[in-house]
């Protein structure tokens, strides 16, 4: 802080607190006075608005009760026009002529005919004689007559210069649009927009309403305008301030009318005037601060300036008082909505106002400057400011006064002061009046001994430090000059030892994998197993040692990229699945719902972590269950993660819990030599946890497990497709979740597993439900379930006792069974008896998406056997299958079981035997190999999306192979747009779309034959499957490539009837939620219904559906407006089509099965 001097703070202290109370009563006195004014500003404009209102109000009433002049003048029902009063135009006009006397507002007044022809009485210019309009049908010009009495025709003034045709004009349409469409009911009154005259230069708005004859029909329209010259003429003489706008503007901003002339036209392509826009910048700055409410109309909750201006505005209306700027001036305004008041004309409107069509929501605005107001203010603020100054000069010399009497004793003291700072023991008498500076001079003196004593002493301490210092100076610099060379040094070492021992091991791993695909015994298939196993034990050894010298030595950088945080689990996971499985042990792993599944970070050292604790906790469980769980960080920070890792291994004493991060330290001695390991894998993750703006925390108890929680800063990503090209697997859970709501039976005795696996189905809005006992599925109640899941390995259920309950339930017998199992091999037998498809453990989203897919919803996802079946009895038939006239050897990719088995099973159905490889490593190399043995593969099928290593890299890899190329044809889960060109950018020859139809890959393989020159039989010699096709299909609703599928298993044909059921049950609301949504504007919603039910229909058969919705989307998505409501209407009739051909069919199956 600044350093003040006392003799110039003194005089300003004892000034302010003199002058601050004078300073706050005339503070106070101005704000009283100006609020005085305000509110006397506020009370005027609100009387001026109310009267504004009771004229508006009252020539508002003058159309309402000259159309009920129509009604009653002769026998008129419901207040409708009297069609005696119409039989004829000259009719029309004699009723017209006395309907015009004496109005106000009211100036001109019209009929057109159904048929053609229009009549109208124009009073506009007082005067001279009613100019009546006539326009007999067929004509296109408006003659003019200046009549004296009705039927006058003798003196035509002249003709419109343009044609005129009432039934485009807007008080025609806007009186169509108000009538009842039945006929049936009393017709409503319309009121338009604001919009200009045909052919005088001024706005209005025009008050319409059809007329019917005796049966009923629409034989014409009559309708009055309402000038606004007389609105804007009531504004003038508002007699309120010289200087004070008023205007009227409707609900959109357009201009009404306004106290200033030449304002309410605009040019002749936009004519109306929207008051931002208007020539005025004064209307246009008061538009710009009219309040919201005012503006929408809503009651009014703020607070009045008083209980009287309260009062008065609640009772004109709607109303808000408000200030702006303009010019460099302050404007009091005050804002009212018309129409909305408690007056006499007002609650006659009342009815009109809510059964009228487009009845007038206008909103009146008045504007004064300020200081029209503040003129008594200006004379009390200049006396309030001579007494300020009075006091102020008062105070001032009070101030000086009184300070320079302290100033000389303060002063002596502060010379003496510095005399002693300087090391002047001898400060001198300081003589002053004051008490308490006597008795400080007297300290002043004392202290002075002391400085003497102390400083004597301080000097020979000092020069006893210097001493100590330089040696200590000396030795320090030896010991940080022998850290430094030994740091070089082992830098230096574990750079020269990393090139070293890597070179050798790469050499001893490589061939040892070679060695592994060469013709062994066993037992030297063991020693090749023994090699490989220790040899990658060893590089791990020499990694951590690498990596946690990088890191003592700040060598270790981060990286910044988006990945996938649960692909990247899944993948620690599927690595030590192995050893886990060895155990049976359960590796699960979960997301809380609100941690996303995509971050920025460093996917090589988050993985390090997460296999470092994943290895340490299958490593020390020898039963039970090990869990990942991913959640929100325990502490507020944004982007904060948890990542736990929870075991029921052996645990870790709580003595022990300290060390146990430290570099090569284990719990003890025995662990180590049972389990192994350098103790550097914590220590390692640790610092990494650290580095990531994170740490790691440890809950253990001994004996019962351990809990590692692992805390990292890192952002939300919200692109998948910027992390993951193929865009397949976010297809397939879209699609599973729009076809959602099928229950499953869930068979789990472990309440964990149990648990997750609940969760993640419910995120595909399944429910579940959860035994995990035979007794409980005996007195289960088995209906409404669509599929079962069991934990093999954990339910021990999988017996014949088990299987003969599933199968003699009448409810669960025909239903698809998923088993979760660690090797399907040991199992077979029981999954060919249950008919189950099967996943491995730990389980994929993406394979548990897939193998939902196609259980529940996709006719070809066949059970075990059943392409077996169809394949044997094709060949009892004597037909040559596509295999047996060509074959082929095939791969089969594909890091999903279910996916791989029912991909060969449709190709075993086609003739062919497949071979199969778990990801895209596996395929690589086993294309590799079958080239180098002259087996080479000619046709591989390629999943995109799998661990290890994609379709699309390997693809790549395999072109840039010098083999014999094989047709590779990407297999993926939606065809969404830009998979195709991914595909062929990366040199794949073909592509097909997940769920997987015989008919396609059959399809593909006939387009590979042709390019290599083979002659294919047309379309209609092709394989297809024994049901008979009737010769005349169905236009909109085709089930027949679906049910020859279901030949010979009924559990299937039920299930593709419910699912037709279940459509022809959801089409319609589905239909109306889209339609409402577009109305609603909601784009994205009203897309997302249809994209929805075209994926679910097409694939049921509803052919004709599919291509109509494909346009009607690009309509909304686009929102061509016009276009998008053609459709609908068309899509419509489609959709009913459909419903009635898949009703009928549905009725035909029912009439088959009885």
């Amino acid at each position: 802080m600044k350093n003040l001097h006392l003799k110039l703070v003194l005089p300003l202290a004892i000034g302010v607190l003199v002058l601050l109370p004078a300073v706050l009563i005339t503070w106070f006195g101005y704000r009283a006075a100006q609020q005085t004014a305000v509110d006397a500003a506020n009370a005027v404009m609100i009387q001026a608005s109310l009267r504004a209102s009771e004229a508006a109000d009252a020539d508002l009433a003058e159309p309402s009760r000259l159309l009920s002049y129509f009604s009653s003048y002769g026998d008129a029902v419901n207040g409708e026009p009297d069609f005696k009063n119409f039989t004829s135009f000259d009719r029309f006009e004699e009723v017209a002529w006395g309907a015009m006397r004496g109005t106000r507002l009211v100036k001109f007044i019209g009929y057109a005919a159904a048929s053609g022809g229009y009549r109208a009485i124009n009073v506009y210019d007082e005067d001279a004689l009613p100019d009546v309009l006539v326009q007999e049908p067929g004509e296109s010009f408006r003659r003019h007559f200046r009549s004296a009495y009705p039927l006058d025709r003798r003196m035509m003034i002249g003709k419109d210069g343009q044609a005129y045709n009432a039934n485009t004009r807007p008080w025609y349409s806007a009186a169509l649009k108000a009538a009842d469409p039945t006929g049936k009911e009393s017709d409503g009154r319309a009121w338009t927009d604001v919009y200009p005259s045909f052919s005088r230069n001024q706005l209005q708005v025009a008050h319409s309403t059809v007329v019917r004859n005796s049966r009923r029909e629409i034989v014409g329209v009559v309708g009055l305008d309402v000038s606004f010259k007389l609105l804007s003429a009531s504004l003038h003489n508002l007699d309120i301030s010289p200087n004070a706008i008023a205007f009227i503007v409707d609900n959109r901003g357009d201009l009404v009318a306004t106290s200033v002339e030449n304002m309410l036209l605009g040019s002749p392509d936009m004519p109306k005037v929207n008051g931002l826009e208007a020539n005025s910048p004064l209307i246009r700055s008061a538009m710009r601060a009219l309040p919201e409410r005012v503006k929408t109309g809503l009651v009014l909750t703020s607070n009045r300036e008083s209980q009287n201006n309260a009062n008065l505005c609640q009772s004109g209306g709607i109303c808000e008082n408000f200030q702006f700027e303009f010019e460099n001036k302050s404007y009091l305004a005050h804002a009212l909505v018309l129409n909305q008041g408690s007056s006499r004309t007002s609650n006659v409107l009342a009815q009109h106002q809510v059964k009228d069509f487009n009845f007038p929501d206008w909103r009146l605005v008045i504007a004064v400057p300020s200081e029209d107001f503040n003129y008594v203010i200006k004379e009390k603020s200049q006396k309030t400011l001579i007494l300020a100054v009075v006091l102020a000069l008062v105070a001032s010399a009070f101030g000086i006064w009184f300070a320079s009497r302290l100033n000389a004793s303060i002063s002596a003291i502060a010379r003496a002061a510095v005399k002693l700072g300087h090391g002047d023991l001898d400060p001198g008498l300081i003589r002053t009046n004051f008490v308490e500076f006597q008795q400080i001079n007297l300290e002043l003196g004392h202290t002075a001994d002391a400085l003497k004593q102390s400083r004597d002493a301080l000097m020979a301490q000092n020069a006893e430090l210097e001493a100590r210092v330089l040696a200590r100076t000396e030795d320090l610099a030896h010991q940080t000059e022998q850290a430094l060379q030994a740091a070089n040094a082992k830098a230096a070492f574990l750079a020269t030892m990393s090139h070293e021992i890597r070179t050798p091991m790469n050499g001893v791993i490589g061939m040892t994998d070679l060695l592994a695909g060469t013709a062994l015994n066993p037992e030297q298939h063991d020693y090749v197993e023994t090699i490989r196993t220790s040899g990658n034990a060893l590089l791990t050894i020499i990694n951590d040692i690498l990596d946690f010298s990088k890191i003592e030595s700040g060598k270790m950088e981060l990286e910044c990229e988006p990945f996938s945080l649960q692909q990247m689990i899944e993948d620690c996971i599927a690595l030590l699945a192995s050893a886990a499985n060895q155990k049976k042990l359960e590796l699960l792993y979960e997301f809380d719902r609100d941690v996303p599944r995509f971050i920025l970070g460093d996917i090589t050292r988050v993985r390090q972590i997460v296999l470092n604790l994943l290895s340490n906790a299958v490593k020390f469980t020898e039963s039970g269950e090990v869990t990942i769980q991913v959640s929100r960080g325990a502490s507020e920070q944004v982007n904060r993660l948890a990542i736990h890792v929870k075991d029921t291994g052996i645990g870790i004493p709580a003595d022990r819990v300290t060390q146990l991060f430290s570099a090569f330290t284990q719990i003890d001695a025995a662990t180590t030599r049972k389990y192994g390991g350098t103790g550097l894998g914590l220590a390692i993750s640790r610092r990494l946890a650290e580095m990531m703006g994170g740490g790691i925390k440890l809950q253990s108890e001994e004996g019962k497990g351990s809990v590692f929680t692992v805390e990292l800063q890192a952002e939300a990503f919200t692109d998948e497709a910027a992390v993951n090209p193929n865009t397949s697997d976010m297809a397939a859970r879209e699609q599973l979740k729009s076809l959602g709501g099928k229950p499953v039976l869930l068979i789990d005795p472990n309440a964990n597993s149990a648990r997750i696996m609940q969760q993640r189905l419910l995120e595909y809005q399944m429910p579940s439900q959860v035994i995990q006992t035979m007794e409980e599925i005996r007195n289960i109640d088995t209906k409404g379930f669509a599929l079962i899941m069991v934990n093999v390995e954990q339910s021990n259920l999988l017996t014949t006792d088990f299987i003969h309950a599933v199968r003699a339930s009448g409810n669960l017998a025909h239903l698809p069974v998923l088993a979760i199992v660690i090797q399907a091999e040991s199992r077979e037998k029981e999954l060919d008896r249950l008919g189950a498809a099967y996943l491995l453990k730990p389980v994929r989203e993406s394979h548990l998406t897939e193998a939902l897919l196609q259980l529940l919803f996709i006719p070809d996802a066949i059970r075990p056997g059943q392409a077996g079946f169809q394949l044997e009895q094709e060949r009892r038939q004597g037909r040559p299958t596509l295999g047996e006239r060509f074959p082929l050897r095939m791969l089969v990719v594909d890091d999903n079981p279910t996916n791989r088995k029912v991909a060969g099973m449709m190709l075993e159905r086609l003739g062919y035997e497949a071979v199969y490889a778990n990801d895209g490593r596996d395929a690589v190399d086993q294309i590799l190999a079958a080239d180098a043995n002259q087996h080479a593969f000619e046709v591989v099928w390629m999943d995109l999306h799998m661990p290890v290593l994609d379709g699309l890299e390997s693809t790549k890899i395999v072109r840039n192979s010098r083999i014999r190329q094989p047709r590779i044809i990407a297999v993926t889960a939606a065809a969404m747009h830009g998979d195709k060109e991914i595909c062929l950018q990366a040199g794949m020859d073909d592509y097909v779309s997940k769920p997987l139809e015989s008919k396609e890959l059959q399809v593909a393989l006939e387009r590979y034959l042709r390019s290599r020159g083979f002659e294919i039989r047309q379309r209609e010699e092709m394989e297809v499957p024994s049901q008979t096709i009737e010769d005349e299909q169905p236009d909109y609703f085709d089930p027949n490539r679906f049910m020859a599928f279901c030949e010979g298993n009924p559990a299937y044909r039920n299930t593709f009837i419910g699912l037709i059921q279940n459509m022809v049950a959801k089409a319609q609301n589905q239909y109306d939620q889209a339609l409402q949504a577009w109305r609603a504007q909601k784009i994205d919603e009203a897309a997302r219904v249809f994209h929805t039910m075209r994926g679910s229909m097409g694939t049921l058969g509803a052919v004709a559906f599919v291509e109509t919705s494909k346009a009607l989307e690009s309509a909304i998505k686009s929102q061509q407006v016009d276009e998008a409501d053609r459709l609908f209407i068309e899509i419509k009739t489609v959709l009913d089509l459909t419903m009635a051909e898949a009703q009928a069919w549905l009725n035909a199956q029912a009439k088959i099965v009885a």
